[in-house]
């Protein structure tokens, strides 16, 4: 899987997605947004992100748009609260982190801790 480019805006009530997938079939293409996580899949792309605040889970009030020429589709993905401010849309390595994933103060990735399960002198 690839992912693709990609750039977010937003506007007073949608979160504005530009996702540039040349020369795809629309047939194959598919999105789905729960709570704050959005998933994109069009073979061979995939593209996972993570937002800070919800999206609205009702799937009709999302929209997309793909430019054959360009091939960029854009996706207006509804807020759940209309008027919410998202914050760091300009950061896309916090936007593409798993929702289970969190980074340090210095935006390095967390990395979990090692747990002993049994200690080497008890053998």
């Amino acid at each position: 899987m690839l992912t693709p480019s990609f750039e977010v805006d937003q506007d007073e009530s949608h979160v504005l997605l530009r996702i540039y997938v040349p020369y795809v079939r629309m047939q194959g293409m598919d999105f789905l947004v729960v709570d704050n996580v959005l998933r994109f899949h069009c073979k061979p792309y995939f593209l996972r992100l993570t937002f800070e605040d919800k999206l609205h889970d009702q799937e009709d009030l999302h929209t997309g748009d793909y430019n054959f020429e360009t091939g960029w589709l854009l996706l207006r993905l509804a807020k759940a609260t209309p008027g919410q401010n998202f914050k760091e849309l300009h950061l896309m390595s916090k936007l593409l982190l798993n929702s289970t994933e969190t980074m340090t103060s210095d935006g390095r990735k967390k990395i979990p801790a090692v747990e002993v399960i049994q200690n080497y002198e008890e053998y």
